[in-house]
């Protein structure tokens, strides 16, 4: 599809913009809940309230960075692309595989950690998306996903009846994203991540990826729960509902079962801080679950306890396979608990390879980032607190 755009000289130095996509407009209608844009195959509804035009001003498109531009639009002559000779891409072959990247995407700042193509092949089944985000950003980012089959491959003609929603284990540790998906049948597959502030209501595209998969996974296993938005690992839900510092970091955890023998490790002692307020106000308790729903004695395999206002939960599993650790939470006085962390437990593979799936400090997972982080909160709980004694002493 082709497109126009402009560059532009500002003070000596030539910038990008696209007009068309700077300045756009729908059209919709005034409701008390707020504008509701028009599905455009919906004629005009005389009972509703007047209809609206409403312009946005988009600012990635105006004076955008040439290196983030050149992942939407693909000039003719390539000094147009205003970046290096190096970086510059060769063809529209090379420009079709690059990742298709929204300006959400750019917008918070992330960065591919995975392989920057639109066309992901599967290694023994897997394909694996990473990104990772700033600090800042990763403390309230909450991602969602939803994949679909687009076209079968090969010969076999068995019929796809997999819940999506349990083929990715979409998974956070820090600030890194981790995407994983099972492929069941030998097909193409599309997916499209979402991802938003834990207060907005909507998430917003920021990947949109193509699988191939010419080979299916060997042993076919779908993950033990639907995770949601909330994903595996700990995120902002937990922080939200009062926990800090989790001292076990890993969303998959490798565990042998109760059964076993040799003095292999059969209980995973998981701990976290609790904020002083919620400690007076939350509950906590926590649940093995496989197939969707708790199994059964539960309570026989994994203990809760608080204590010097810590969260401490012990947890084994019965026998081998996949399980999920889903902590919950709710305020005194609420009826129901609600989940806000979950891990996957399996004894199906080495400790060794479930440790080694995540990225180094390189990608920002390490340690110091969260010494660093630590110390962010503290100077910030400081200067509150002078803030407030400043106050109490000029109000005397």
């Amino acid at each position: 599809m082709y497109s126009f755009w402009n560059k532009v000289n500002l003070y000596g130095k030539w910038r990008l913009i696209h007009p068309r996509y700077v300045l756009r407009s729908f059209k919709g209608h005034l409701q008390p809940s707020g504008l509701t844009e028009n599905d455009s195959s919906v004629t005009d509804d005389p009972d509703l309230q007047q209809t609206q035009y409403v312009s946005t001003f988009n600012e990635f498109w105006f004076l955008s960075d040439p290196a983030l531009f050149i992942h939407n639009c693909y000039p003719d002559n390539p000094e147009n692309q205003m970046l290096p000779a190096v970086k510059r891409i060769r063809n529209p072959r090379q420009f079709m595989k690059l990742p298709y990247l929204t300006p959400v995407f750019h917008e918070f700042n992330l960065k591919m950690t995975s392989e920057e193509t639109c066309i992901v092949d599967t290694i023994d089944g897997l394909a694996k998306i990473s990104f990772k985000a700033n600090r800042k950003i990763a403390k309230s980012m909450m991602c969602d996903f939803s994949l679909s089959l687009d076209e079968r491959l090969g010969t076999d003609a068995s019929p796809f009846d997999f819940d999506s929603a349990n083929l990715v284990f979409s998974s956070r540790k820090k600030n890194q994203f981790m995407f994983e998906v099972r492929c069941p049948v030998e097909a193409n597959y599309l997916i499209s991540i979402s991802g938003g502030d834990i207060e907005s209501k909507s998430k917003k595209v920021l990947i949109r990826s193509k699988i191939v998969c010419k080979e299916r996974i060997s042993d076919v296993r779908t993950l033990p729960i639907d995770a949601g938005q909330i994903g595996w690992g700990f995120g902002p839900v937990a922080t939200k509902a009062g926990l800090s510092k989790p001292k076990i970091r890993e969303p998959k955890l490798f565990i042998q079962p109760k059964s076993a023998r040799g003095g292999r490790k059969t209980t995973i002692k998981m701990r976290f801080s609790i904020d002083k307020e919620a400690v007076k106000r939350k509950e906590y308790q926590a649940e093995i679950c496989a197939d969707g729903k708790p199994i059964d004695r539960s309570k026989d395999y994994v203990k809760t306890n608080i204590k010097s206002g810590e969260l401490q939960v012990d947890c084994s599993v019965p026998s081998d396979g996949e399980y999920a650790l889903v902590i919950k939470a709710k305020d005194r006085k609420e009826p129901e608990f609600n989940p806000i962390c979950n891990y996957l437990l399996t004894t199906l593979e080495n400790e060794e390879k479930v440790c080694d799936e995540y990225f180094d400090s390189s990608d920002g997972t390490s340690d110091i980032d969260e010494e660093i982080s630590q110390l962010q909160n503290t100077i910030q709980a400081l200067t509150a607190e002078r803030d407030r004694l400043k106050q109490e002493m000029l109000g005397q």
